[in-house]
């Protein structure tokens, strides 16, 4: 046991050198290093530099390079630099941060892990190639986490899970897992180490991947036998994931299990792993699903495309963001998976055009914490979210918490219907308890497949009272009509659950 346990290290260690090595060796043969090219790069690089680029939103035009700088110069002036207040002098023990919590270069620049997920054929590979190129002509520095099943396949191991035990269920999915751990972290701290840019890592597919292919019982023995938590592993290891529905479901004639040698699953098996795989994931705060309702595989990756960018801060098409105050009560309908979560949120101190806040969501179990800034231009809003430790959670509190507003606190729902994401917030600490449904799309709102099980009152989109920033504040109450409303339909369902006494 022992000797076979050294072979599966030295595999590991093997198959993540190789790829550091090939970061490497595409650096020191890269063609730049010639002196002629270099030349050439350098001069269009000072002429980039000179030109902002500009893109379209919202049928204006915005400085990109502007919008981003304020950005990233909130963030930094809200963070500071912690890690020198948890210094050997000022505690007199060396804190360590874990790998996967490091989120900034030496030079201070942010970085960014999305996952992209999906069932087999959902053009995953395609999408992160085409992202490489456009992010890294943006000026980020880019990296791909290779999908962990198709390497450890060419190095020798099954993955047809349909012949094995429970034992090798188990021993394959937590070797696959601590494999996946292993190389996105080395990945983060490289990219942290050596990259003067912003860095954006793309990975094919998360941790929380593997529970689409397990049975509850086997998932939770994993889980048990590694000392991890699901909350943990899908909330805090990435700032976004991105689902791209399987071909399988909606795009059929496209689907082709030759494309890559480690899938073997039919047409329907795809499908239900790719509806199983949303279900697991769709609990991220930062969760986009991409179906195959377009007019053709180009029309797909263009939509991933713009939802990273967006997600970037680098607007590239209108977001349709809707809100409805609806009725609150507990969801219960059949076929619909629904995550429940309690959120809290917290304002900081922040200038006029600007709103920053820490939004802590999980259970009982765990918690993970975001930090989201809005920058309100003229018209236009731009917001940018970034994952933090709990230990800059605590310190942000502590200095620059906003003692004018309260903490918000919500039970949050979030389901999927007709491959559409709705989210539900109850606000449980105000008079009244509203509940508001949230849609982001970037199609026309009106095409949009309401929920035929929840009860919708009216559209609050662009009202203030109904923006969080004012709703946080102490003196808040809700409209009285609104009041009435909610208290008339809550009186009507106790009278229909109550039986007549007659």
């Amino acid at each position: 046991m022992s000797e076979q346990k050294n072979q599966t290290s030295t595999l590991l260690l093997g198959v993540a050198a190789g790829i550091l090595g090939s970061f490497l060796i595409h650096k020191w043969m890269s063609p730049s290093s010639s002196s002629t090219s270099a030349k050439e790069e350098k001069k269009e690089d000072e002429k980039s530099q000179n030109e902002p680029k500009k893109v379209k939103f919202n049928k204006e035009v915005i400085e990109q390079e502007e919008i981003k700088d304020i950005i990233n110069l909130a963030i930094k002036e809200t963070i500071g630099k912690l890690s020198e207040k948890h210094s050997d002098k000022d505690k007199g023990f060396k804190v360590i941060q874990p790998a996967m919590r490091r989120r900034y270069s030496e030079n201070d620049e942010p970085i960014i892990k999305i996952c992209f997920t999906g069932g087999p054929c959902a053009g995953k590979t395609t999408a992160m190639s085409s992202l490489f190129n456009s992010l890294a002509s943006l000026g980020y520095r880019v990296f791909i986490v290779p999908e962990a099943a198709t390497t450890l396949m060419k190095a020798g191991f099954l993955i047809d899970n349909t012949n094995f035990t429970r034992l090798n269920e188990i021993q394959f999915q937590s070797c696959l897992m601590r494999y996946q751990i292993f190389i996105e972290d080395l990945i983060v701290e490289y990219a942290a180490s050596t990259s003067d840019k912003p860095v954006v890592i793309l990975c094919d597919r998360g941790l929380i991947d593997g529970k689409a292919y397990v049975s509850e019982q086997v998932w939770q023995s994993i889980l048990d036998e590694m000392s991890w938590n699901e909350v943990h592993l899908r909330d805090s290891r990435y700032d976004a994931v991105v689902h791209m529905v399987t071909a399988a479901d909606g795009a059929v004639e496209h689907y082709d299990l030759g494309t890559n040698e480690a899938r073997y699953e039919a047409v329907e098996p795809a499908k239900r792993v790719d509806q199983t795989i949303r279900k697991n994931w769709s609990g991220h705060s930062q969760f986009y699903l991409i179906d195959n309702k377009v007019k053709s595989f180009e029309e797909k990756i263009d939509r991933v495309e713009r939802c990273v960018l967006n997600l970037l801060g680098i607007p590239q098409a209108t977001i349709f963001n809707c809100k409805y105050l609806v009725q609150t009560y507990e969801i219960n309908e059949p076929g619909i998976s629904i995550e429940n979560f309690t959120v809290r949120e917290f304002f900081l101190t922040s200038p006029p055009n600007m709103e920053v806040k820490i939004i802590q969501k999980g259970d009982m179990r765990s918690f993970n914490y975001t930090l989201e800034t809005k920058v309100f231009k003229e018209d236009q809003c731009t917001t940018r979210k970034k994952q933090i430790s709990s230990r800059d959670f605590i310190q942000m509190i502590h200095e620059k918490q906003d003692d004018t507003k309260i903490e918000l606190e919500k039970t949050r729902m979030s389901f999927i219907y007709k491959n559409q994401f709705f989210v539900i917030d109850t606000f449980e600490n105000i008079e009244g308890r509203p509940s508001l449904l949230r849609i982001e799309t970037e199609n026309d709102v009106e095409k949009v497949e309401r929920p035929t099980f929840i009860k919708f009152i009216r559209e609050v989109t662009d009202e203030e009272e109904y923006s969080t920033y004012n709703m946080a504040n102490k003196d808040y109450k809700m409209p009285e009509s609104d009041l009435k409303i909610l208290s008339e339909l809550r009186q009507s369902e106790t009278l229909e659950i109550v039986p007549n006494e007659d």
